[in-house]
């Protein structure tokens, strides 16, 4: 999917860079029910190595992360739409809590995973998500994992 603004990339929306960007595009994008965002783990990324040696895995606070990283897009593809010119730098989200977690499987690289952001509740100061990581494959998507995730806009 293309983001609404071809000017505008996963990057500029974010401030991760290519050590800690872990959303690398944007499947889908509802602005009133969420995000499903992309990852490609080609088994060659910075983490890896020490996630264990020769048995590598993805760690388990980067699927969070990851989760917490496709809320923040749709949080800013929202406030970005919301602003439409004007947008210097949309406000964005710091996690103020996991109220839940489960972690089904173990993601072992390679491996094409979709990462979702539901959002179950928002007021005016906080959201509350949904987050999922999901294989890419259509027919049997294995779930990988999921957790509920509380944010609150930092501007």
């Amino acid at each position: 999917m293309d983001l609404p603004n071809e000017n505008i990339t996963v990057e500029h929306l974010l401030p991760y860079r290519s050590s800690t960007l872990l959303v690398t595009d944007v499947v889908s994008y509802d602005p009133d029910q969420g995000i499903t965002c992309g990852l490609e783990l080609r088994g060659d990324e910075q983490y890896f190595p020490g996630h264990f040696p020769n048995s590598p895995m993805f760690p388990g606070v980067l699927e969070l992360e990851a989760m917490f990283q496709a809320a923040c897009l749709w949080y800013a593809l929202k406030t970005d739409t919301e602003r439409s010119s004007r947008r210097k730098s949309a406000p964005g989200l710091m996690l103020s809590g996991i109220r839940s977690a489960r972690f089904q499987h173990i993601i072992v690289p390679p491996q094409s995973v979709n990462i979702s952001a539901r959002v179950e509740k928002r007021t005016d100061e906080e959201v509350l998500f949904f987050g999922s990581i999901a294989g890419r494959d259509d027919e049997n998507p294995q779930e990988f994992a999921s957790a509920s995730l509380l944010t609150t806009s930092s501007g």
